[in-house]
């Protein structure tokens, strides 16, 4: 920061007793600092990659409790260290971590302060602790780095990876309370047999018949009507 370029390389050393040397040869060159170093777990991985996968295997989780295991594993690989903690917003409750996290009132303090410095849009804070939170399930994201600096990339990454996260548990519980509604005994179809079911007789349509002395079709008789006879008349 500070109008620095700030990038990220892999260096890949035949033994850790030379780690210390690199990073003196390096600080010898001008305008050149070694912010943070730390071991790639599993060796290189591509960071294109990596977000890809780390989102498959959010959106991929049928439970809450599976989405939490599935956010600090990704990054307490990915921050190479210190600690990461999903916690419930009110009253700090554990529901999953990684590393030397700090004790739950510890948690609770810290949260208390970063939700009412979001709200006064004031950017104070540890330096070396991010946090985000999950609205969809009350709870926060909290990472932290025992002393070293969280890097703007690194906070970004905690933010993105927050997102996704929440808009998969609002899909869950959609999913969840939809499920609920179907298996509920008023959204089932009604199985009475099929005649009970039928109010009356259905009228069945059929052709319509010609009324005597109304028709006037090719075989209908005209004439008079003798009262006295009962019969036809002549003409």
């Amino acid at each position: 920061g500070g109008g620095r370029a700030v990038d990220e390389i892999v260096v890949e050393l035949p033994d850790a007793s030379r780690r210390d040397m690199l990073i003196r040869e390096i600080n010898e060159v001008d305008g050149v600092d070694v912010e943070d170093v730390r071991l790639l777990v599993g060796g290189h991985v591509d960071p294109g990659l990596d977000a890809l996968d780390a989102a498959a295997q959010l959106v991929g989780a049928a439970s809450a409790d599976e989405l939490f295991e599935a956010l600090v594993d990704h990054l307490h690989r990915c921050l190479g260290g210190g600690w990461v903690a999903v916690v419930a917003l009110e009253g700090a409750e554990l529901r999953s971590g990684r590393g030397d996290i700090p004790a739950a009132a510890w948690l609770a303090a810290f949260l208390e302060g970063s939700r009412h410095a979001a709200r006064l849009a004031a950017a104070t804070g540890p330096r070396d602790i991010a946090w985000a939170p999950l609205a969809a399930a009350k709870v926060a994201l909290i990472v932290g780095r025992d002393g070293t600096e969280v890097s703007t990339k690194q906070r970004h990454q905690v933010a993105a990876l927050a997102r996704i996260a929440d808009a998969w548990l609002g899909a869950l519980a959609t999913l969840s309370e939809c499920s609920a509604r179907l298996a509920h005994p008023s959204a089932q179809p009604s199985r009475r047999p099929l005649l009970e079911q039928v109010p009356g007789p259905v009228p069945v349509p059929g052709p319509v018949l010609p009324m005597p002395g109304n028709a006037r079709g090719p075989d209908a008789t005209s004439g008079t009507v003798d009262r006295r006879g009962g019969g036809p008349g002549r003409g």
